[in-house]
């Protein structure tokens, strides 16, 4: 496996993401919504970065296989708390085809948060099915498949302290 991200790169750009979001959302209370899992390396890290008064919530997106349109995402968890007037940051492990987070994005404006932004870790470089904008980049990639930090290959190497390229 090719590292592609170091251990101590993802580390300085966490905290470079935190610093920037504590400074744009400075004096409000956040809610940080993560999708699971490929999150659950990048969220706490990020979070412990942030340096305000924060919330979070976690939701879970799949997709339909089988008898139902293939690739239609649909929600395995929904966010549980009250996100009315509230500044939402979507947090995601990576922008691929733009499907997942545009789901996310429409289902959230329908809760009429005061505003939402969007936080990647990954964003890979290529043309997109839908065009997302991210507020909060970590890094653009190549479109490579890509493992480790949350990451997984039929739910393997998530535990990888960097990110890598799948032979």
């Amino acid at each position: 496996m090719e590292k592609l991200i170091t251990e101590e790169e993802i580390k300085k750009r966490v905290k470079e993401l935190g610093t920037e979001i504590t400074n744009d959302y400075s004096g409000t209370v956040p809610v940080f919504i993560g999708v699971l899992k490929g999150v659950l390396c990048f969220l706490p890290d990020l979070l412990r970065n942030v340096s305000l008064t924060v919330e979070m919530d976690l939701v879970n997106v799949s997709f339909y296989h089988g008898k139902k349109k293939p690739g239609m995402p649909f929600l395995e968890r929904e966010i549980a708390m009250d996100i009315k007037n509230r500044h939402v940051i979507l947090v995601d492990d990576i922008l691929d085809t733009g499907n997942t987070l545009r789901f996310l994005t429409q289902r959230i404006k329908k809760k009429k948060p005061a505003d939402l932004s969007i936080c990647i870790l990954l964003k890979k470089e290529k043309q997109r099915e839908i065009e997302i904008h991210a507020d909060y980049i970590g890094f653009s990639i190549p479109d490579k498949f890509v493992v480790g930090y949350g990451l997984d290959y039929q739910e393997r190497f998530r535990n990888l302290p960097f990110i890598g390229i799948m032979d």
